[in-house]
């Protein structure tokens, strides 16, 4: 059977997941949705073997790789840098006043904060064929007249959209930073700067599923785990 990994975290998706995958019964196999590294498991089909919700060591890679990401260092340059965790969600280290203050100290890195005219998440999945397929893209739209005005996290404010499409450098930096952190799949938050080209900000190694999207992702395992 196809077994979601999901630790501790029992994500509602990883769940849904879960059930859903179920119906397949002959295809063996093991999707990682916990962002810990399964690697070394020979004896299993594991996709996301190697996934890690470590955002520092995400950045590293995909400098390594030359592709558009954010300026980072290991302390602050100046006042328009801001402290981060390596396992930043929702925005709470640009908001946590009480991180804020002792930064100095608590922060694990640094980046240089960017101003953004849109922010997509592309869902990516690496075929049996070795493509890198677009699953589906969403754009973030504000939810609320009080949404933050840089921070687009659904818990201040923003929503994704999943009307109409991002540009195509934006899906090609997607494809890229899939394989330069070598998933089988995830959801790359990337926003759009003022010259229309692409910065990549994380890639979600368990998101959040809506609507179409838990379909298209169990279409795709599906498809990895048949011989």
């Amino acid at each position: 059977m196809i077994l979601v990994e999901m630790g501790e975290r029992r994500s509602q998706t990883g769940r849904e997941l879960q059930e859903t995958l179920t119906a397949y019964p002959d295809r063996v196999g093991v999707v990682n949705w916990t962002g810990a590294n399964l690697h070394g498991q020979e004896a299993l089909t594991i996709l996301n073997a190697r996934s890690t919700t470590n955002k520092l060591q995400q950045l590293l890679l995909l400098s390594a790789a030359e592709l558009p990401t954010v300026q980072y260092n290991n302390r602050s340059q100046g006042l328009d840098w801001l402290p981060r965790r390596i396992h930043h969600q929702q925005g709470y280290d640009f908001t946590n006043r009480r991180f804020i203050r002792r930064a100095a100290r608590l922060a694990d890195f640094w980046v240089k904060k960017e101003e953004f005219t849109d922010e997509f998440r592309v869902h990516v999945f690496l075929t049996k064929r070795d493509n890198v397929r677009i699953l589906r893209v969403a754009k973030r739209v504000p939810a609320t007249d009080d949404h933050h005005p840089w921070v687009r996290s659904h818990r201040l404010g923003w929503r994704l959209s999943y009307v109409g499409g991002a540009p195509e450098p934006a899906l090609q930096a997607s494809r890229a930073a899939l394989r330069a952190l070598h998933l089988d799949f995830g959801a790359v938050d990337l926003g759009i700067r003022g010259n229309g080209s692409p910065c990549i900000l994380e890639v979600n190694t368990c998101p959040g599923l809506e609507g179409g999207c838990l379909d298209r992702y169990c279409e795709n395992i599906v498809e990895r785990f048949t011989t």
